[in-house]
């Protein structure tokens, strides 16, 4: 059943010869860039834990769980905001591509004029679509509609670290580069550059920002859900591990989840934690960008 997500648009699965086209259009694309076109199977997978409890494996399943969702347009003027709100909302889809019917700019691929979104593969759990969910995307289309001009002008740091995050998805979610990007989203957010104070380096801020400012969401995330470590590990401590894991990525060194980033389990829960952290601190600057501003410089 469709979803209004937006005026003039409804959120919905996919089927029939919207799936073809769609698959036809991954196909050529990842051809064209000579990645085996079987890469669109994802879609067609889910994960489950292993017997063993280490890990996950993929298993195939039927075509009524698919994850190929498309958002139908009553219109034929892009709504920008809608990607980005979908972007950043609990629903963790992101835009693959868009399509527009024979009135727009192309009249080949799909009848309509949908954007196509594919579920965010950082999670090994179903996404499900609820009330809840788009209640969330509304609230977060919202503060992008209130973050007007002016205030992309006035906060023009928040408007940067939205866009540095919204590309993310140009990268694969197995690049290890994906945690250098978080933290650069991260540092726009919450570092400045004055000189002459000890205290103003790069991992001193973060590992004192990031804490505090997770405390102020109206759900923080709880460190000790992705991090398990020895009595008195503090959140300060995780953050400065996982700028650690950045730092050797940047470097070119090898990360040691056996010895020195053993707190941080592994590289797909540390990836996790991270992107859902700088997803939500997001969302929060957007309803206080004046305190981030003034946070930046303390």
């Amino acid at each position: 059943m469709p979803l209004e997500v937006s005026p003039n648009a409804f959120l919905e699965k996919a089927e029939g010869k919207y799936v073809e086209a769609i698959k036809s259009r991954l196909y050529g694309n990842f051809l064209s860039r000579g990645i085996d076109g079987r890469y669109f199977s994802i879609h067609e997978q889910k994960c489950i834990p292993n017997e063993d409890g280490n890990g996950n494996r993929s298993c195939a399943v039927g075509p009524d769980e698919w994850e190929y969702w498309i958002v139908r347009q009553t219109n034929f003027r892009r709504d920008e905001k809608l990607e980005v709100s979908i972007e950043l909302s609990d629903a963790r889809l992101t835009p693959l591509f868009s399509a527009f019917g024979s009135h727009g700019r192309s009249g080949k691929l799909i009848p309509e004029v949908p954007d196509v979104y594919y579920q965010h593969r950082l999670s090994t759990d179903k996404i499900l679509v609820t009330k809840c969910i788009l209640e969330n995307l509304k609230e977060v289309r919202g503060l992008l509609d209130s973050f007007d001009e002016s205030k992309r002008i006035e906060y023009g740091f928040l408007d940067k670290a939205l866009s540095d995050f919204l590309r993310l998805k140009e990268l694969s979610t197995r690049s290890p580069f994906r945690v250098v990007c978080i933290f650069t989203v991260l540092e726009i957010l919450m570092t400045s550059n004055i000189t002459g104070r000890s205290d103003r380096s790069i991992t001193h801020q973060l590992k004192t920002k990031i804490p505090l400012l997770n405390n102020l969401l109206s759900k923080p995330l709880s460190f000790s859900d992705y991090f398990k470590g020895p009595d008195g590990l503090t959140d300060q401590k995780i953050v400065e591990k996982l700028y650690s894991y950045r730092s050797s990525i940047a470097h070119g060194s090898l990360a040691d989840f056996d010895s020195e980033l053993q707190v941080l389990g592994s590289e797909e829960v540390a990836n996790k934690f991270l992107y859902e952290l700088t997803r939500n601190l997001l969302i929060y600057s957007l309803k206080v960008p004046h305190l981030i501003h003034d946070l930046r410089y303390c």
